[in-house]
């Protein structure tokens, strides 16, 4: 005899196969969460124009360099504490890499998040995930900056600073020297 869970697991196995391919049809592959030091899948990010950009498309189409991603959201109380230091390190850090806030928050759009922010006076570009496949790469839960060089391999996740020091910072630096990460994961203290 079936019971109720049973049966609606099993009228949803048909349908499996199909979203693996609509997910590789966009070039979205499933997979598990990334760790430092291995290559980034590809997942695609819509500007506040509503334009789609891949990762990959990101890296080659800007000379700037690496790319560095914050999970941010307009509603979030922690994103709210670093917004500024974001800011200022956009300001800094615009002109050697690509630099975009991804917007986590259930149905907020770049386009929303970046008049947010105009409001706010933060310059920081805003980009959304439609398939929350970058935040599922990277287990983003709540802020979080991630650093991934020319050749899509992650080389730092943590905080954006902690405890005094600049570890997004640092490891950009040590990314555009060709130099190897010192602090490479870091555990964000205040989740």
């Amino acid at each position: 005899m079936f019971r109720w869970p049973q049966i609606l697991i099993l009228g949803l196995v048909p349908f499996l196969p199909c979203a693996a391919q609509d997910a590789r049809k966009k070039g979205e592959e499933k997979t598990g969460p990334v760790s430092v030091g291995q290559e980034v899948p590809d997942f695609e990010l819509t500007d506040a124009n509503g334009k789609d950009w891949k990762l990959s498309e990101l890296l080659k189409s800007a000379p700037k360099g690496p790319a560095v991603l914050f999970f941010y959201c307009t509603t979030c109380g922690p994103c709210r504490l670093e917004e500024t230091e974001m800011d200022k390190f956009y300001k800094a850090s615009k002109d050697k890499a690509e630099v975009r806030a991804i917007v986590g928050s259930r149905g907020e759009k770049a386009a929303a998040a970046t008049a947010f922010n105009m409001k706010k006076g933060l310059s920081f570009p805003c980009v959304y995930n439609k398939t929350g496949k970058a935040a599922s790469t990277f287990t983003a839960r709540t802020t979080l900056t991630v650093v991934i060089d020319t050749s899509r391999v992650l080389r730092y996740i943590g905080p954006l600073a902690q405890d005094g020091r600049a570890y997004a910072r640092e490891a950009l630096e040590a990314v555009l020297a060709g130099k190897e990460v010192a602090a490479k994961e870091v555990k964000d203290a205040t989740s």
